[in-house]
């Protein structure tokens, strides 16, 4: 292939920059005047040997369509040509820039987002250690709540049974009146009764009832324990199974408890009479 001639060709159809492949040395119209004021001896316009005169052959190949080969080239050249321009613009991009410079300030920003990570990490660490020391001071505080509460009820409870339990204790009415014994009475009515500012204080429902109202007189004052137990046991819906029997022996009465006594037999005639005479005696 005579590439001398190719050139020409595609100069001629506007294919090939002259100016561009060649540095610029007069364009490409300026390179096509050039060869045309050349003459046939110019080592440019040389032929190569074996070739003979195909002066007239490369007149007529101008005119021709490129082959498939020349199509080919050409368009590779073209890829090339765009690729070095493409180049050329990244290169001047980086026009007055030192690269120790940009490698050091690489380095410098890399080493800042490692120290940022580690702060972070850090501040993390800070963070759960907070969380496990308000923990902790909340289990403090529960555990210290819950023995309060505990102690509370422990003094509750001995403040109850020193006042409510005594008034049951000492209630005559209770010893005197019904089958319950005092602990069996606390049991029942136990819970109607709360310590208010020092004093027993009755209710008409147990404690944690809805609507819970205080016993009272007339006068709108608490009842005292006598009468409020006593109103608890009328409300009782057992009342009659708790109040004592009131029927007692008659006098020189042999009847025991449970047992039924035993009729005498009648006297007649002379056993009659000796009865009556040993009585008068």
């Amino acid at each position: 292939m005579n590439f001398g001639r190719i050139r020409r060709t595609l100069i001629a159809r506007g294919y090939w920059d002259e100016a561009g492949a060649d540095g610029g040395a007069g364009g490409a119209s300026g390179g096509a005047g050039n060869e045309g004021s050349k003459g046939d001896n110019h080592p440019e316009n040389a032929k190569p040997k074996g070739e003979g005169d195909n002066e007239g052959d490369g007149k007529k190949e101008e005119g021709r369509k490129p082959s498939d080969a020349e199509a080919k080239l050409l368009k590779e050249v073209m890829q090339k040509k765009e690729r070095i321009r493409d180049l050329e613009e990244q290169v001047k991009k980086f026009d007055g820039i030192n690269a120790d410079e940009v490698r050091a300030l690489l380095k410098e920003r890399q080493e800042q987002e490692q120290r940022k990570l580690e702060e972070k990490g850090e501040w993390e660490a800070l963070k759960k250690q907070m969380a496990d020391a308000h923990q902790n001071e909340l289990k403090a505080v529960r555990e210290e709540l819950s023995t309060l509460k505990s102690s509370l009820t422990e003094r509750e409870q001995v403040i109850e049974r020193l006042t409510v339990g005594h008034h049951f204790d000492a209630s005559k009415f209770i010893a005197d009146e019904l089958t319950l014994t005092p602990a069996k009475a606390r049991v029942v009515y136990g819970p109607h009764f709360d310590v208010v500012d020092g004093n027993v204080v009755a209710y008409d429902k147990p404690r944690g009832a809805k609507d819970r109202a205080p016993l009272v007189d007339a006068n709108g004052d608490h009842l005292s324990f006598e009468q409020a137990i006593k109103k608890l046991v009328d409300a009782d819906p057992d009342r009659d199974d708790l109040y004592r029997a009131k029927a007692k022996p008659g006098a020189n009465s042999q009847t025991l408890p449970g047992k039924t006594p035993q009729a005498k037999p009648e006297l007649r005639g002379a056993t009659k009479i000796a009865a009556a005479l040993n009585t008068s005696k």
